[in-house]
């Protein structure tokens, strides 16, 4: 009988402590999870959901919710307090269009963008951009890594321009936009600036081969090239905020 409880003993003994073990290991994953959290195919299999939390160090704080889907329509908060290393990019979440395939700018009929956001909290020293990226490379499977040239379309701007120099002032879509052109040695950068920066283009509706017409038209650049990804997030900078994304659609044919 008395064996019996010592053994008991041993036995709840050793499983507190492999419990205690496993919430350690459990605590350590926690704090030492990777920095690009995906969601995959979300909102019927139609887009990637990405906290990419890029630098964020230890006094930074950056938290993501991905909300539930209303049929293809996403939504999404970000809040954020980053006080280190003051300009470099420290987190950029959001979406991105899922299993593109790659689809060549000469049989692109049309990019479908709808996004309905606010700000639920800013701080005149934030520091970010809101907007869409379209990456274009010269083969269908080369990826964000592998693509050329990168169109960005900003709607809102806090204390943060584009890389590059403006190239060009022009009304597209509705809107008057400022474009700024940078040159890295294997990438060309065309960033589209919307003039309305603070509070920015809110409730935005737009189909954005409009703006891959222009650089067709007026820059030269290639109806031969493929779309590899099309993203948009919040580039986060600095400061403190807290952007709601209310509804996020796209659509590419």
């Amino acid at each position: 009988m008395l064996a019996n409880n010592i053994l008991s003993t041993i036995l709840l003994a050793s499983a507190a402590l492999a419990k205690s073990e496993l919430v350690k290991r459990s605590e350590r994953h926690r704090r030492q999870a990777p920095a690009a959290i995906v969601e995959h195919n979300v909102c019927g299999n139609n887009y990637d959901f990405s906290a990419n939390k890029l630098s964020v160090e230890g006094g930074d704080s950056v938290t993501t919710e991905l909300n539930v889907c209303n049929g293809d329509i996403a939504s999404y908060s970000a809040t954020w307090s980053v006080t280190s290393a003051p300009g470099a990019l420290k987190a950029s979440p959001g979406f991105a269009l899922a299993n593109i395939g790659g689809k060549q700018l000469s049989s692109l009929k049309n990019i479908h963008a709808y996004w309905v956001w606010e700000w639920a909290q800013v701080q005149p020293s934030t520091s970010s951009l809101i907007g869409y990226h379209i990456y274009l490379g010269s083969a269908p499977n080369a990826g964000k890594a592998g693509a050329q040239t990168v169109v960005n379309i900003y709607l809102s701007a806090h204390n943060k321009n584009p890389l590059g120099d403006v190239v060009a002032t022009d009304d597209i879509g509705g809107h008057r936009w400022q474009l700024y052109q940078s040159q890295g040695t294997s990438q060309t950068v065309f960033s589209f600036m919307n003039h309305q920066l603070v509070p920015g283009l809110k409730h935005f509706a737009m189909e954005l081969e409009v703006f891959l017409a222009y650089l067709q038209a007026h820059l030269s650049v290639s109806s031969a090239l493929y779309i590899v990804a099309v993203e948009s997030n919040i580039e986060i900078y600095g400061g403190s905020g807290s952007l709601l994304t209310k509804e996020w659609q796209m659509t590419l044919t």
